[in-house]
């Protein structure tokens, strides 16, 4: 496993930041649903694309953990399955960099 440097630390915290701040941006409202199509689905392919699993993991858990918490985006569609949802998707991208 490698040391995690200060910069990829940041840059965690840097995406997982915008990640949350994304999923106040509608794209589109789905039929059928209670939420919304969001920003935040452009860029989870992105930090799994820059990190490894487990930072991409980190990002787009403390991401989903602030979406969560304010209740944004699609927190009414999953309830309390909402942090996993962007953790299962970094996960799954992370092995198709």
């Amino acid at each position: 496993m490698k040391q995690s440097s200060s910069r990829q630390i940041a840059l965690v915290s840097i995406l997982a930041a915008l990640y949350a701040a994304a999923s106040f941006l509608p794209i589109s409202v789905y039929i059928g649903g209670e939420g919304l199509i969001t920003a935040n689905v452009v860029i989870l392919p992105v930090i799994a694309y820059l990190f490894d699993p487990l930072f991409a993991a980190a990002a787009s858990l403390i991401g989903a953990l602030v979406i969560f918490a304010t209740g944004a985006s699609i927190t009414p569609a999953y309830g309390l399955l909402t942090p996993l949802v962007p953790l299962a998707g970094a996960l799954f991208w992370c092995p198709l960099r």
